[in-house]
């Protein structure tokens, strides 16, 4: 798999999962969600479109060392 494809899946993955979670809030609104978000998913919401763009870069950086060592 190409960090590009990797890229892809997993930004689809995000997508779907924060689609997702935020559904679940119309069965699951109590304080254990509360604390769920505070505790986890308000921090994996900031670290993965970090993470996600740093694939992105790294995946255009490996691309342009291709086109320059031939």
């Amino acid at each position: 798999m190409s960090l590009n494809q990797l890229h892809n899946q997993i930004s689809q993955c995000w997508i779907e999962l924060n689609r997702e979670f935020s559904r679940s809030q119309e069965e699951w609104n109590d304080e254990v969600r509360a604390q769920f978000d505070r505790e986890y998913w308000h921090g994996l919401h900031g670290e993965m479109p970090v993470y996600i763009n740093a694939l992105d870069d790294l995946a255009r950086t490996v691309q342009n060392a291709k086109q320059n060592v031939k």
